[in-house]
Protein backbone atom coordinates (compact mmCIF):
# COMPACT_ATOMS: atom_id res chain seq x y z
CA UNK A 1 0.00 0.00 0.00
CA UNK A 2 1.48 3.48 -1.14
CA UNK A 3 1.45 5.82 1.70
CA UNK A 4 -0.42 9.19 0.70
CA UNK A 5 1.54 13.16 0.09
CA UNK A 6 -0.26 14.02 3.43
CA UNK A 7 1.18 11.15 5.23
CA UNK A 8 4.51 11.67 2.92
CA UNK A 9 4.88 15.70 4.29
CA UNK A 10 4.25 14.61 7.99
CA UNK A 11 6.58 11.80 7.69
CA UNK A 12 9.30 14.23 6.49
CA UNK A 13 8.31 16.32 8.98
CA UNK A 14 9.00 13.66 11.73
CA UNK A 15 12.71 13.17 9.72
CA UNK A 16 13.09 16.81 9.79
CA UNK A 17 12.26 17.44 13.51
CA UNK A 18 14.49 14.17 14.25
CA UNK A 19 17.75 15.94 12.63
CA UNK A 20 17.08 18.76 14.92
CA UNK A 21 16.88 17.06 17.68
CA UNK A 22 20.33 15.13 16.73
CA UNK A 23 21.81 18.48 16.04
CA UNK A 24 21.10 19.42 19.38
CA UNK A 25 22.24 16.07 20.72
CA UNK A 26 25.95 17.05 19.03
CA UNK A 27 26.15 20.61 19.91
CA UNK A 28 24.63 20.14 23.64
CA UNK A 29 27.85 17.62 24.03
CA UNK A 30 30.15 19.98 22.70
CA UNK A 31 28.90 23.02 24.98
CA UNK A 32 29.40 23.70 28.77
CA UNK A 33 28.27 20.87 30.91
CA UNK A 34 29.58 22.74 33.99
CA UNK A 35 31.05 26.27 34.93
CA UNK A 36 32.64 27.35 37.81
CA UNK A 37 32.94 31.44 38.42
CA UNK A 38 35.92 32.12 40.72
CA UNK A 39 36.92 36.17 40.86
CA UNK A 40 40.85 35.70 40.71
CA UNK A 41 40.63 32.92 38.07
CA UNK A 42 37.79 33.98 36.38
CA UNK A 43 34.78 31.65 34.78
CA UNK A 44 36.22 27.84 34.43
CA UNK A 45 34.21 25.40 32.15
CA UNK A 46 33.87 21.60 31.38
CA UNK A 47 32.07 20.62 27.98
CA UNK A 48 30.57 17.44 27.20
CA UNK A 49 33.85 16.44 25.87
CA UNK A 50 35.77 16.81 28.53
CA UNK A 51 33.37 14.58 30.73
CA UNK A 52 34.52 11.46 28.38
CA UNK A 53 32.31 8.71 27.05
CA UNK A 54 28.72 10.33 27.68
CA UNK A 55 29.50 12.64 25.38
CA UNK A 56 30.61 10.74 22.98
CA UNK A 57 28.52 8.12 22.78
CA UNK A 58 25.79 11.09 22.52
CA UNK A 59 27.66 12.65 19.52
CA UNK A 60 26.99 9.37 17.85
CA UNK A 61 23.52 8.84 18.40
CA UNK A 62 22.67 12.10 17.18
CA UNK A 63 24.43 11.15 13.81
CA UNK A 64 22.65 8.07 13.72
CA UNK A 65 19.43 10.13 14.46
CA UNK A 66 20.74 12.85 11.63
CA UNK A 67 21.62 10.01 9.23
CA UNK A 68 17.80 8.28 9.89
CA UNK A 69 16.29 11.58 9.90
CA UNK A 70 17.69 12.67 6.38
CA UNK A 71 16.74 9.38 4.79
CA UNK A 72 13.50 10.07 6.01
CA UNK A 73 13.25 13.51 4.26
CA UNK A 74 14.46 12.42 1.42
CA UNK A 75 13.37 8.71 0.77
CA UNK A 76 10.41 8.48 2.71
CA UNK A 77 8.81 6.98 5.88
CA UNK A 78 9.52 3.22 6.12
CA UNK A 79 6.35 1.13 4.81
CA UNK A 80 4.16 -1.46 7.26
CA UNK A 81 6.08 -3.43 5.20
CA UNK A 82 9.72 -3.35 6.11
CA UNK A 83 9.97 -3.80 9.34
CA UNK A 84 13.69 -3.73 9.82
CA UNK A 85 13.38 -0.28 8.62
CA UNK A 86 10.33 0.72 10.95
CA UNK A 87 12.87 -1.28 13.84
CA UNK A 88 16.44 1.06 12.83
CA UNK A 89 13.79 3.75 13.61
CA UNK A 90 12.82 2.39 16.55
CA UNK A 91 16.31 1.32 17.56
CA UNK A 92 17.58 5.43 16.75
CA UNK A 93 14.33 6.72 19.48
CA UNK A 94 15.39 4.09 22.11
CA UNK A 95 18.98 5.59 21.85
CA UNK A 96 17.61 9.37 22.07
CA UNK A 97 16.28 8.24 24.95
CA UNK A 98 19.26 7.00 26.58
CA UNK A 99 20.71 10.03 25.91
CA UNK A 100 18.21 12.03 27.90
CA UNK A 101 18.67 10.00 30.67
CA UNK A 102 22.60 10.64 30.17
CA UNK A 103 22.17 13.97 30.18
CA UNK A 104 19.57 14.01 33.24
CA UNK A 105 21.86 11.58 35.41
CA UNK A 106 24.98 14.01 34.58
CA UNK A 107 23.19 17.24 35.32
CA UNK A 108 22.76 15.72 38.65
CA UNK A 109 26.33 14.18 39.39
CA UNK A 110 27.68 17.82 38.16
CA UNK A 111 25.15 19.67 40.32
CA UNK A 112 26.38 17.29 43.49
CA UNK A 113 29.69 17.90 42.62
CA UNK A 114 29.94 21.73 42.07
CA UNK A 115 27.37 21.37 46.08
CA UNK A 116 30.33 19.24 47.73
CA UNK A 117 32.95 21.63 46.00
CA UNK A 118 31.66 24.99 47.31
CA UNK A 119 30.94 22.76 50.64
CA UNK A 120 34.63 22.70 51.25
CA UNK A 121 35.34 26.51 50.80
CA UNK A 122 35.25 28.66 53.71
CA UNK A 123 32.24 30.81 54.55
CA UNK A 124 33.20 34.01 53.37
CA UNK A 125 34.47 32.82 50.28
CA UNK A 126 31.01 31.29 49.35
CA UNK A 127 29.93 34.76 48.71
CA UNK A 128 32.78 34.83 45.62
CA UNK A 129 32.57 31.49 43.98
CA UNK A 130 29.38 30.05 42.10
CA UNK A 131 28.86 27.02 40.22
CA UNK A 132 26.51 26.27 37.73
CA UNK A 133 25.32 23.70 35.28
CA UNK A 134 26.60 24.42 32.02
CA UNK A 135 23.49 24.93 29.24
CA UNK A 136 25.08 21.75 27.41
CA UNK A 137 23.39 19.46 29.39
CA UNK A 138 20.13 20.69 28.94
CA UNK A 139 20.39 21.00 25.01
CA UNK A 140 21.58 17.18 24.96
CA UNK A 141 18.15 16.42 27.33
CA UNK A 142 16.07 17.93 24.68
CA UNK A 143 17.81 17.13 21.97
CA UNK A 144 17.26 13.19 23.27
CA UNK A 145 13.54 13.61 23.99
CA UNK A 146 12.99 15.34 20.60
CA UNK A 147 15.36 12.59 18.86
CA UNK A 148 12.62 9.55 21.02
CA UNK A 149 9.31 11.52 20.64
CA UNK A 150 9.86 11.90 16.70
CA UNK A 151 10.94 8.18 16.32
CA UNK A 152 8.02 7.00 18.17
CA UNK A 153 5.67 9.20 15.76
CA UNK A 154 7.32 8.38 12.46
CA UNK A 155 7.40 4.54 13.77
CA UNK A 156 3.80 5.00 14.55
CA UNK A 157 2.48 6.71 11.61
CA UNK A 158 4.11 3.99 9.18
CA UNK A 159 2.67 1.37 11.26
CA UNK A 160 -0.76 3.28 9.93
CA UNK A 161 -0.07 3.80 6.56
Amino acid sequence: MRVGASSGAVARTFGLVMVAGGVAVILGSLMSWAQITVPIAGTLTRTGIDSGADAVFCIVVGGVACLVGLRTVFVGAPSAQAPTERALVATVGVLGAVSAVFAAVAAKHVNDRLGSLLDHLPGFARGFVSGDIGAGIWVVLAGGVVIALAAAAEVLASREG
